[in-house]
């Protein structure tokens, strides 16, 4: 949640990558040609490498929220300085509660489905498949191709595990059709705001009409979150901008055939490392300003449909 909230308490990002440094170029081994270079990452795209480096620095702590040893191994592979990047306290406490609660979302939906497809929309460097997987389901994990190029240097796929390089907006069903196996679950953590709005409603008809049945988990934010990260100092930095804000479920699903499951605020956890800031739960405007949401596509009969898991995995 780069937010109004990520605005109070602003700190360097170095605090993070002290306990993850950069990695020290030490002898013929390690030399600037073995790390992966990043360069050409920009605007929402370089937003990944402050996610991945909140991972990385929040394994190291004695109580982590999310655990990903994975994280920092891949940040010690990368030719990427994080100092200059700002960030704050709560904004790193928000990125991992948010990794943890979609990393349950997944965890449940494999239990229930283990044989079904997650299909991860604006996957950059996530390491969900190295956490949760169960080694039955199948995982296509989607993004940018300047993304899914650095991915495929250090992440491996597999026949299980497909990286496919495609914006949301040019996303293929047909590629989604081939691999995937039902039930399906999306998920989009934090990358449908930085869409226009055009273009979210048309990849909700899509998927609407391609996969009923189907769940959709992804991270949302309301109106006044993108005039506020405008001011944001990390994403001034990237250029990235925020261009949708959503008013509420129920605007999405009058306009969209589907069913709110459930939906999660990030002020309302139980988490002692919000300190103070769980307070802004009790200010709505500004405490539910960015929030999760879980839904379900329905059939063309308004119910959700069987066919979610009409076809087993491997067809």
């Amino acid at each position: 949640m780069i937010d109004a909230l990520g605005l109070m308490g602003t700190i360097r990002i170095h605090e993070l990558t002290e306990a993850c440094p950069a990695p020290t170029l030490q002898g013929e081994r390690d030399t600037v040609e073995s790390l992966v270079s990043v360069a050409q990452l920009t605007g929402p795209a370089e937003s990944l490498l402050l996610t991945l480096a909140s991972r990385a620095f929040e394994s190291e702590q004695a109580r982590p929220i999310v655990r990903d040893r994975k994280a920092g191994e891949l940040l010690e592979r990368l030719s990427y300085d994080a100092k200059p990047i700002s960030g704050s306290r709560l904004y790193h406490t928000i990125i991992c509660l948010r990794t943890r609660r979609f990393d349950q979302a997944v965890a449940a939906f494999l239990s229930e489905h283990p044989t079904g497809t997650i299909v991860s929309l604006g996957c950059g460097l996530d390491t969900r498949y190295e956490r949760v997987d169960n080694g039955q389901a199948r995982w296509l994990e989607v993004d940018l191709p300047e993304v899914i190029e650095i991915r495929r240097k250090l992440l491996p796929e597999s026949d299980r595990r497909r990286f496919h390089a495609s914006s949301i907006e040019r996303l293929s069903l047909e590629v989604l059709e081939q691999f995937c196996s039902r039930p399906i679950l999306f998920i989009a953590e934090g990358v449908l705001m930085f869409l226009p709005e055009t273009d979210v409603h048309r990849l909700f008809m899509l998927l609407c009409a391609r996969f009923p049945g189907s769940r959709f988990v992804f991270g949302a934010v309301r109106p006044v979150e993108v005039w506020l990260r405008r001011y944001h100092p990390t994403l001034k930095r990237t250029g990235a901008a925020v261009r949708w804000g959503l008013t509420g479920a129920e605007a999405l699903a009058s306009a969209h055939p589907l069913r709110i499951v459930a939906q999660w605020y990030y002020c309302d956890e139980a988490e002692p490392r919000l300190g103070l800031f769980r307070w802004l739960r009790f200010l709505p405007w500004l405490g539910r300003s960015a929030w999760i949401l879980d839904c379900q596509f329905k059939d063309p009969q308004g119910l959700p449909s069987r066919r979610s898991s009409a076809r087993p995995a491997g067809d």
